[in-house]
């Protein structure tokens, strides 16, 4: 499942050459325009989780598997927060659809969102314009049938 998990992550705040180059060279000078879609990391799961959806247990397992991969110290508190902050916890049932759901986010928060968003966040400590946007919009024959439910809004303001 996680084959390449150093590729996206970089480990405990660590930093990667790209992210350095961008500071020490021009690129500054130029607008930076990042973007992110509803569903990043779909393309990660099984052909039975895309239709049946994730059963908590499984989800429980590749977290684990991720924090352990890349996390050195703190591991157990790490995991217990991101199953926290990625579970609805106004539903009292977890039907496996609204789990596959909040797995994606998590992953696509891990492997894409947080990449980028430090990619800008470089970016205009050297000096540059960043623009950031999320493309939310979903035809309905898309392949990714979401379940429906609120979006979640960023901690003091949205994105929309």
């Amino acid at each position: 499942m996680f084959q390449n998990i150093s590729g996206g992550l970089t480990g405990e705040l660590g930093h990667d050459s790209l992210v350095y180059r961008a500071t020490s060279t021009r690129a500054s000078a130029v607008p930076l325009l990042v973007g992110v879609v509803r569903a990043e990391e779909f393309f990660r799961l099984s052909a039975a989780d895309e239709q049946l959806g994730m059963e908590i247990p499984r989800r429980a397992r590749l977290f684990r598997r991720l924090v352990r991969r890349a996390f050195r110290w703190h591991r157990a508190e790490i995991l217990a927060t991101v199953l926290n902050e990625y579970t609805d916890w106004s539903r009292p049932l977890h039907h496996p659809l609204v789990v596959r759901d909040e797995t994606l986010e998590a992953l696509g928060d891990a492997f894409v969102v947080a990449p980028v968003m430090r990619a800008a966040e470089v970016h205009t400590a050297a000096g540059g314009r960043a623009y950031f946007y999320v493309f939310d919009y979903q035809a309905r024959g898309s392949y990714y049938q979401q379940v429906s439910r609120p979006s979640r809004s960023l901690e003091g303001g949205s994105l929309r």
